[in-house]
């Protein structure tokens, strides 16, 4: 195997852009709706959204290695807001809800 084709992930975004690729129409997470029922986001979804999140930060100005805070309890929402941060290159950090 060439460099070229190494798939040795080195970062989370690595390691979420490998399994979209592998995966990307299985199941990635369960969570619950405010109808209190579950609802299932796929591999490519979460890939999607990522990507959308990186890219609107990008827009606003986030570059390598800048904190990105989220403020808010832990939801799917919270989840994706993370990998967009990591997948744009930021920090995240955390602000609990009760601060």
């Amino acid at each position: 195997m060439t460099a070229m084709h190494d798939r040795t992930p080195r970062s989370v975004p690595d390691i979420l852009h490998f399994r979209v690729e592998d995966t990307p129409d299985d199941d990635a997470f369960y969570y619950p709706d405010p109808n209190e029922s579950w609802q299932t986001l796929k591999w490519n979804h979460v890939g999607t959204r990522a990507r959308a999140i990186a890219m609107g930060l990008h827009s606003l100005g986030i570059d390598i290695e800048d904190r990105c805070s989220i403020l808010g309890i832990t939801s799917i929402d919270w989840v994706m807001a993370d990998l967009g941060i990591l997948c744009a290159g930021g920090a995240t950090t955390t602000i609990y809800p009760s601060n």
